[in-house]
């Protein structure tokens, strides 16, 4: 008998201030039916104040780019000077390549054009989940190589202090062989 393993909801912090968008956005994770939780706020400092201040969770902060005060980049700037546990991903309607690359440069976890021609938003909840698994392998490889180098070091450690120890006898036994030659 196969186990059959539940999908967990995806907690998502969507930052968009059309009205529109933000039912697309919601409607396209019902009738993928792929479970998700989407917490809305429609400015950037908003969104950042409901990071600061609540103990939620969330795995993907969804932004739009043009929002009213900060730009979404702006605010996955503002995001990113303090560790997070949660991808980010960009929207933009009006995707431009200098934009494109600026967003890529600044290390966001995926930039997406909302281009309803080519089934963004059928892809989306897909596309979102694969985001978030991205970043988990990412942050847990990252951890695993600060833990190999820290292993590292402290073999390198072990090794010199090892060597300092058996020098007075490398010392002793030179001598002994030299004595005996």
């Amino acid at each position: 008998m196969t186990e059959q393993r539940e999908i967990q909801p995806l907690r998502i912090l969507l930052v968009d201030d059309d009205r529109h968008d933000r039912t697309v956005f919601r409607r396209a994770f019902r009738q993928s039916y792929d479970p998700a939780e989407i917490t809305e706020c429609v400015r950037a400092e908003e969104a950042l104040e409901l990071l600061r201040t609540k103990p939620l969770r969330f795995d993907l902060v969804v932004t739009d780019y043009k929002l009213p005060g900060l730009s979404g980049l702006d605010f996955y700037r503002a995001v990113d000077s303090e560790e997070r546990a949660f991808a980010v991903v960009l929207l933009t309607g009006a995707g431009t390549e200098p934009l494109a690359v600026e967003a890529l440069r600044a290390e966001i976890d995926d930039y997406l054009i909302k281009d309803t021609h080519h089934g963004y938003v059928e892809l989306l909840p897909t596309v979102l989940r694969e985001v978030v698994r991205w970043r988990e392998d990412r942050v847990a490889r990252k951890r695993a190589e600060e833990e190999l180098h820290k292993a590292h070091e402290e073999l390198e450690r072990r090794v010199r202090a090892r060597t300092a120890e058996l020098q007075p006898t490398n010392t002793v036994l030179r001598t002994e062989i030299t004595a005996r030659k």
